[in-house]
């Protein structure tokens, strides 16, 4: 296939929670640059701030809802993105995450519009 894959934990770890999205993505869209675990979350969790705000929502139904690979991706780029454990109880904001701006910007911007988990039923 000719993809330059960093060959880092993370990197392995996104390609294989991503495979089941991968499948009907197209190959060229993956290659002329080395890929990261970014590159590979980004079809399952496509937009993180929208999902932080979906989970700080509604946390129970999003881990429910959100369960497997798309949790999984989820928990990882809250770490990576937002310095927020997700593993930990009551989610630990382990130091100064640089992302947060972006969610309360969002979150001013969006207001009442951040439907809950995806399901339709609102704020």
């Amino acid at each position: 296939m000719g993809l330059d894959l960093t060959l880092d934990a993370r990197t392995r770890e996104a390609v294989q929670r991503a495979l089941p999205s991968l499948i009907n993505e197209p190959v060229a869209g993956l290659q002329g640059r080395r890929l990261e675990a970014e590159d590979f979350d980004r079809p399952v969790v496509g937009d993180p701030v929208r999902d932080v705000l979906m989970w700080m929502n509604d946390p129970a139904g999003c881990a429910q809802r959100w369960s497997g690979a798309r949790w999984s991706t989820f928990r990882d780029v809250c770490r990576r993105e937002f310095i927020l454990d997700l593993a930990e109880a009551g989610a630990v904001l382990l130091s100064g995450g640089y992302g947060w701006d972006d969610v309360w910007r969002r979150q001013i911007k969006d207001w009442g519009d951040t439907d809950s988990c995806g399901d339709g039923s609102g704020l």
